[in-house]
């Protein structure tokens, strides 16, 4: 039959050892579940208490295994030692039946867990606990609950949470309120229940609890005792909010996470690192992250990686790794070690990102800057690099080289009779078939405009020059097919030579000019080297002398 617990909680006394000593409340430190255990076997003492029973009190009959329970009481009888090393005597176990506490509820001031014991006992909990009667008075409560609800100088035993809000600043009666409520629906559940409260604290601070109720209940049905446990999960709020930031930025950067253990182990990774390998985390978690590795350092790379991270604790860089999908892929690599707070290396965190795009941007720009974003042939930069080392091969062979200076013949009439779209296509159809109309070691370059340079490599003579002149006049005579049109145009062409004409491009690319127009100005479709140019001036000049 269970006991019943007198007013006031006085009187509240076990017979059984006698002659104790008592520890202090720091040396007694019972677990909430170890508490309600210890208080329903006290409730029913000397009376079998089951495994169902005790689920019920401590867990709110959640599914608990067998070794949990004993596991508790396991507990609950080394920490009582600490006050009576006979203490598990106090206990015994009917296996496969449940528990019994086999001490007696008479008074005795002098034997071992009388109402003096069992105040140290909840004094030592971390957690508030409070005892109210049936009618919602406050019979006993711990040093914690006092100091939560500031009452270490109010006289608030016997007293409702009502009668006890009036005794407190203002800022305590929303909660007190809402513990009568929550005290009511805990009766009428008649089971333990659990809830979460926020107090706020007078002086503007603010409290989280897990709050679990639990009834119990005279043998008639009527109420007879509210055990009121509450935790404090305010820095448990606070670090899984921290942590559920953390888990959010990390989640969401937009740069690869991948964390190891101290061996090396991915334990963890983020979405960016999906997106980026091709991995899922469940395809990777408990690998070496060397299946990533592309091939394409050396093992001398890898150990300068590992002296620097061991010797510095992080190593940045750039590394070529693999995704699933086999591409190989440059990464921009940060890993950094990570220790306790004793020291220990416990964890690695690599952090990358693809360096692909990047890269393809970088050698597009270095394309651009050599090449006509037009007609992708040469510039100008790029020609007179082509030029210096024709120019160094022809000098150590006894060659000669030809820059022939192109223009198409009556292009603006294409731009104003049909637009620049037809014209930009003209000008890109006329490059491919330019290139095609030379020799692989020849060089085609667009200048601006219309105006396109060929530089022809290793002539043994200007015979050469001009039978490739005829060629490239011939081919681009062709008309040209763009599409909803097609055009003929012709193209006239000068002609420079090295080193007869001038010792470098800029002044070559003069004269072929020059030489340009004045196959322009004999009707155009045609070409004139400038030396023809030059000899014209001669023969022009010596007639005016006579």
């Amino acid at each position: 039959m269970r006991r019943k617990f007198q007013a006031g909680f006085h009187g509240f006394h076990i017979d059984s050892i006698s002659g104790v000593q008592h520890k202090t409340a720091g040396e007694i430190k019972l677990q909430r579940k170890e508490l309600a255990v210890l208080v329903e076997l006290l409730l029913n003492a000397g009376t079998l208490v089951t495994k169902e029973q005790l689920i019920q009190a401590a867990w709110g009959g959640a599914s608990t295994s067998d070794s949990s329970i004993a596991r508790c009481i396991s507990g609950i009888k080394s920490k009582l030692a600490a006050a009576d090393e006979k203490a598990h005597k106090l206990f015994g176990t009917v296996y496969g039946k449940g528990y019994k506490f086999i001490g007696t509820l008479q008074h005795s001031s002098s034997n071992f867990l009388c109402e003096e014991s069992f105040s140290i006992l909840i004094n030592a909990s971390p957690d508030f606990v409070l005892f109210k009667d049936s009618a919602g008075r406050w019979l006993t409560a711990n040093q914690a609950a006092l100091k939560i609800f500031d009452l270490e100088n109010v006289d608030w035993q016997g007293k409702t949470d009502s009668e006890i809000a009036e005794l407190l600043p203002p800022a305590y009666r929303p909660i007190l309120e809402y513990c009568t409520d929550s005290d009511e629906a805990a009766w009428q559940n008649r089971q333990p229940t659990r809830s979460f409260e926020s107090l706020l604290m007078h002086n503007g601070g603010k409290h989280d609890f897990d709050v679990v109720k639990t009834p119990l209940f005279n043998d008639d049905g009527s109420r007879n005792l509210l055990i009121v446990f509450g935790h404090d999960i305010t820095e448990l709020l606070k670090a899984r909010e921290q942590q559920r930031l953390s888990d959010e930025i990390l989640a969401n950067n937009s740069e690869a996470v991948m964390i190891t253990d101290k061996e090396n182990i991915i334990v963890s990774v983020n979405r960016a690192f999906t997106i980026i390998t091709g991995y899922k985390e469940d395809e990777v978690i408990g690998l070496n992250p060397r299946i990533f590795s592309s091939e394409r350092h050396d093992r001398q790379f890898f150990q300068a990686l590992w002296e620097q991270l061991n010797t510095a604790g992080v190593w940045r860089g750039e590394i070529w790794d693999k995704k699933k999908n086999g591409e190989i892929y440059p990464k921009w690599l940060h890993i950094s070690q990570v220790r306790n707070q004793q020291g220990e290396l416990c964890n690695y965190i690599a952090i990358f990102s693809d360096l692909s795009e990047i890269r393809t941007m970088e050698e597009k720009y270095a394309y651009l800057a050599y090449h006509d974003a037009l007609t992708q042939l040469p510039n100008r930069l790029l020609l007179q690099d082509r030029f210096k080392q024709s120019q160094a091969n022809a000098l150590r062979e006894n060659k000669m080289l030809a820059v022939l200076f192109l223009d198409l013949d009556h292009f603006k009439s294409v731009n104003d009779n049909y637009g620049h779209g037809v014209g930009d296509l003209l000008l890109q159809t006329f490059a491919r078939r330019l290139e095609a109309s030379v020799r692989d070691a020849d060089t085609v370059s667009r200048i601006s405009g219309d105006e396109f340079v060929v530089l022809l490599p290793g002539l043994d003579s200007t015979a050469t020059a001009a039978l490739i002149a005829k060629k490239i006049l011939s081919d681009l005579r062709k008309p040209f097919d763009l599409g909803m049109t097609n055009l003929s145009l012709t193209t006239s062409i000068g002609i420079a030579m090295f080193p007869q004409d001038a010792p470098d491009l800029e002044a070559l690319l003069h004269m072929a000019d020059t030489s340009m127009y004045h196959a322009k100005n004999n009707g155009g479709g045609n070409y004139k080297f400038f030396a023809e140019h030059r000899s014209a001036q001669d023969d022009s000049q010596t007639n005016s002398e006579q």
